[in-house]
């Protein structure tokens, strides 16, 4: 939020039966964000805790160059200071984009249909907008308005998903009544 890097240290620990997860903390490296500030930030913090980070197998990360450096990256490093390897994965939000990405090659259909619907009633002009979101109102939706879908954010896919089968009802209802003025809604996408 206010343009300053911050490392944000999560373990993860088993103890017999159990899953532990706690964010640790949040560290301001020092000068850059390269690998070495965030190695030393990051070694600091469990000495003064009086943690051994030997214990270390698994390391999650964001991928940036900063962190997954052939040479000079942070996992490199760390791995350096331990003396052998560790686990590297992708962080678990970046996972799931590529996920959403595969697996939405087999819906990319029904995907772009919800869109095109979607992106009409709500972009379209302000004056369509307006009369589904009254319809929305007098039908008791749980939902007041559609989200837009926006490629950027891969979250808003489902969110849109989501928002369009709650609405399902009025989507038709509306969709119905504007078909004969707006004939780009009949082609058969």
């Amino acid at each position: 939020m206010n343009d300053v890097a911050h490392l944000a240290i999560v373990a993860q620990c088993c103890d017999n039966d159990r899953i532990y997860k706690e964010l640790c903390c949040l560290i301001r490296p020092g000068g850059t964000v390269k690998g070495v500030d965030n190695i030393t930030a990051f070694v600091s913090y469990f000495e003064n805790q009086n943690i051994n980070i030997n214990k270390i197998f698994c390391v999650t990360t964001d991928a940036t160059p900063a962190v997954v450096g052939k040479n000079k990256g942070f996992v490199k490093l760390l791995q350096d200071r331990i003396g052998r390897q560790v686990l590297s994965f992708h962080c678990i939000i970046h996972q799931e984009s590529l996920c959403a990405k595969m697996s939405s090659l087999c819906l990319n259909s029904v995907m772009d249909t919800v869109i095109k619907i979607v992106n009409f009633i709500v972009s379209h002009s302000s004056w369509i907008h307006r009369q589904f979101k009254s319809l929305l109102q007098e039908m008791d939706s749980a939902y007041t308005d559609l989200p837009l879908c926006s490629n950027v954010r891969w979250l808003s896919r489902g969110t849109v998903l989501n928002g369009s089968v709650s609405s399902l009802e009025a989507i038709k209802v509306f969709l119905d009544e504007k078909e004969q003025h707006f004939p780009e809604l009949n082609d058969d996408d």
